[in-house]
């Protein structure tokens, strides 16, 4: 084997690593959390309930015009700072768990509520991003989850995996699975 094909596949595999350990991050947390269903969602992800009768509006989701299986679905990568203040929200709920000042549940749907307006806003300056890369289409976003669809040849579907723009890309029927309606809880 020669020495240029090595270097290409420890850089490969260095970067799905990355890509695998970014995206069980935010998977994880996502599925731990239980998700949408936490966040009252209407199944178009324009408002948000938080239980206690208080409404949000969040920036419209859009709707594919292409069939999800045709596009290529991107978990929107969240900037240090947004990542820094999850990591200081966590902390401070545990504390307050502690404390017995909170209970879990009431813990859990503080960081979800916050992770869903931070995962909002990367998917609005994503939108931002994705004008700017020639070729690359934004097709559809589901903001909260900080997931979008994309669609594009080559080069260009894969410019915002380079540029950390995205975590992680994966097939377009992840899209459509996330906007499946949450299972209820029994």
């Amino acid at each position: 084997m020669n020495e240029g094909s090595s270097d290409i596949t420890d850089m490969d595999a260095r970067f799905n690593r990355r890509q695998i350990l970014q995206t069980s991050g935010v998977v994880g947390a996502a599925s731990l959390a239980g998700c949408m269903d936490a966040f009252g969602d209407d199944g178009a992800g324009n408002e948000t309930d938080d239980g206690a009768g208080n409404e949000s509006d969040t920036d419209p989701d859009i709707e594919p015009e292409i069939d999800p299986a045709d596009g290529i679905t991107g978990f929107v990568q969240l900037d240090e700072e947004a990542q820094a203040e999850l990591a200081e929200l966590e902390t401070e709920l545990v504390e307050e768990i502690e404390a017995e000042e909170l209970d879990q549940m009431e813990a859990q749907q503080i960081f979800q509520e916050r992770q869903a307006e931070l995962n909002a806003a990367a998917v609005t300056e994503f939108q931002t991003y994705s004008e700017d890369v020639e070729g690359l289409t934004l097709e559809g976003t589901v903001s909260e989850m900080g997931i979008v669809l994309l669609d594009g040849e080559g080069e260009a579907i894969l410019q915002p995996l380079r540029d950390e723009a995205v975590g992680a890309l994966f097939p377009g029927e992840e899209f459509e699975a996330s906007q499946a309606p949450a299972p209820e809880e029994p």
